[in-house]
């Protein structure tokens, strides 16, 4: 079956940043029949991880394939009319020195003529932020090494999936909620839904993020793709509160793998640490699958382990102190899909031609959605350029500590322990 014929029918299985972007793409590019399955009965799914708070938007990675497509997609958020003012662009200060990741993403962001500026002293580190934000150890050390990246910031995460959803819709993509895929078809040309009901179509695009594994378990992807539960925690500032830290960037320390975003439109901060998270281990078919583990899932789903609030808290205040001594407003696990290496898998399954894999994000997907789906459009037509066809491999081969996003500080998963779940208790400070 060729990819040539723009009639053939395209089911994507998933509504977050792969799917919807794919579909945009495919659309734009003359595909007549697109739909989209997702299994959230609504829409954007309250606990996919595409629908969070925000996102932080950066250009900044060690690995120069992915700051040159980030530039792009900064390019593509400024575009109000697809986006509409989703992204904030605020600048992103990443601390570290010569021989760091930080430095070695700050070379790569000047290498593609992104706006950078370097900050080698206290003082102008101090002058990023407004007078009335007291700074932490982090901030406020004389020998600061780091550097401000002005064409960063964040993202309203639900509002750009938002936004992806109704261009999806004008461009005549159907989008169905509701349907809980599990697998494909006997004859791999359509899915099954867990009520029994199969769906056909010519082609398949498997982007269901962490829910990857579990929804598709004959697959045998979850060698490739793990869901693992990412901790982030909220503080609910006052109006007057948060017009003081609206003039702050986003902080990312790779050292700790801790993000502290500026206030949200509902003066909400939100932080949160990119290690290399939990597990929620149940059987299918025989074998170990990670699994979500949601506040839709499950009544304390939204809990974080303990330990991690404790640290929270310690690198909060290592930031700002005095939003480290506020009680947290809530907390909740943020699944990723993440892959051995942090790239995406973005391939055809290698037995059925027909099945295309547009997933493993592994929590730095969101901020390429408004050209996510290019790459996956492209590799759909068998278009993809070689180098990136073969980074996004299906089959390419997990080096032992080769990993592309070396923002994690931390890379062995723990399993959810539920008796370590976080009370409205541990959320106050000490």
């Amino acid at each position: 079956m060729g990819t040539n014929n723009k009639e053939l029918k395209v089911l994507i299985v998933g509504a977050g940043a792969f799917g919807l972007s794919t579909a945009l793409h495919l659309l734009k590019r003359g595909w007549k029949n697109v739909t989209i399955l997702d299994r959230s009965p609504v829409l954007p799914a309250p606990d996919a991880a595409s629908t969070d708070i925000n996102k932080v938007i950066r250009t900044s990675y060690s690995d120069a394939t992915y700051t040159w497509l980030a530039k792009e997609a900064v390019a593509a958020w400024k575009n109000t009319e697809d986006w509409g003012g989703s992204y904030h662009e605020c600048g992103v200060l990443l601390p570290g020195g010569v021989g760091t990741y930080a430095n070695q993403s700050m070379q790569n962001d000047l290498d593609n003529g992104v706006r950078v500026k370097q900050i080698h002293t206290g003082a102008q580190v101090e002058a990023l932020f407004p007078t009335g934000v007291e700074r932490g150890a982090v901030l406020s050390s004389s020998e600061f090494e780091g550097f401000l990246n002005l064409d960063g910031g964040w993202a309203n995460a639900k509002q750009g999936i938002e936004c992806a959803m109704a261009n999806v819709c004008k461009l005549g993509g159907i989008i169905k909620s509701n349907c809980r895929v599990c697998g494909l078809t006997a004859d791999a040309g359509g899915v099954r839904l867990e009520d029994g009901t199969e769906i056909k179509s010519d082609y398949i695009v498997v982007a269901t993020g962490s829910w990857t594994p579990s929804s598709f378990p004959d697959l045998g992807v979850s060698e490739r793709v793990l869901a693992t539960g990412q901790s982030i925690a909220t503080i609910q500032l006052l109006e007057e509160e948060a017009k003081l830290y609206a003039g702050v960037p986003v902080v990312l320390d790779y050292a700790s793998g801790f993000y502290v975003m500026p206030p949200n439109e509902s003066h909400i901060v939100k932080f949160g640490i990119h290690l290399a998270g939990y597990t929620h281990t149940q059987s299918q078919l025989g074998k170990s699958v990670s699994t979500p583990r949601t506040f839709v899932t499950h009544e304390d789903g939204a809990a974080i382990p303990r330990e991690i609030v404790q640290l929270l808290r310690t690198c909060l205040s290592n930031i700002y102190p005095e939003l480290g001594r506020r009680p947290f407003a809530g907390t909740r696990l943020c699944w990723y899909a993440d892959t051995p290496d942090s790239d995406w898998l973005i391939d055809f399954h290698p037995e059925h031609p027909t099945v295309l894999f547009a997933t493993g994000g592994s929590g730095h997907a969101y901020k390429f959605l408004p050209i996510l789906g290019r790459l996956v459009a492209d590799r759909f037509e068998k278009t993809l350029e070689p180098g990136l066809a073969k980074k996004f491999a299906y089959d390419r081969v997990f080096k032992n500590g080769h990993i592309s996003d070396k923002t994690r500080p931390v890379s062995v998963t723990k399993e959810i322990e539920v008796s370590s779940l976080c009370t409205a208790e541990d959320l106050l400070p000490p």
